[in-house]
């Protein structure tokens, strides 16, 4: 349910995973997930909300009409206990949501619309907190529990180029490698520790 806070007569609108269809009997109340939600995030233009729950599903749902768009994202393994915090890209092509890898160090991108897993961008040592996009720069800020805060930007294609080359001297003709159109760089060093802790 959504609510305005304004107000708390009653809710602005109920969010339903099966679109009003009776496809869970049991179920007599309206539910946008099988799980406890811990994430959710509006598009930039606001016409759309994404949704991050429990039962390790990310859903796309229409903003006015509360109806779920049924893009399919695959299965998250999500067992967090607190917020989820990712990110919605605006104004890219294609547009992405970036989300942590609840199995691993990476952060998944997903096409928005389509819900194909477009890459894996790999670059923490440790689990992946937060991951906010800045639309202006085109950059991905991400921090995780290895301490550190990336910035991923888009690759030119002069680096992609250079990239690809180094990948010819050092692999195998007959291993594949996906292209990561990402770079990663560290944010800022701390400079207010010490090492002497």
């Amino acid at each position: 349910m959504l609510w305005d806070i304004r107000s708390a007569k009653g809710s602005l609108l109920i969010l339903d995973q099966y679109n009003g269809e009776d496809y869970a009997s049991s179920n007599s109340v309206s539910t946008a997930h099988n799980g406890a939600v811990n994430g959710i995030m509006f598009t930039s233009d606001g016409l759309h909300l994404v949704t991050v729950g429990t039962d390790c599903r990310m859903r796309l749902w229409n903003s006015v009409s509360g109806r779920n768009m049924m893009v399919n994202y695959g299965r998250l393994d999500n067992d967090s206990k607190t917020c989820v915090k990712f990110s919605l890209s605006s104004s890219s092509e294609p547009e992405a949501i970036f989300i942590q890898d609840f199995d691993s160090t990476n952060i998944n991108m997903y096409d928005m619309w389509s819900g194909s897993k477009v890459r894996s961008l790999e670059g923490h040592y440790s689990q992946v907190n937060v991951v906010v996009y800045h639309p202006e720069y085109q950059e991905l800020y991400s921090a995780g529990a290895d301490r550190n805060m990336l910035v991923w930007m888009p690759q030119t294609g002069q680096e992609m180029a250079y990239d690809d080359y180094l990948s010819d001297l050092n692999t195998d003709k007959n291993t594949k490698r996906t292209k990561v159109n990402f770079t990663s760089r560290v944010a800022m060093q701390d400079a207010w520790s010490s090492d002497e802790d």
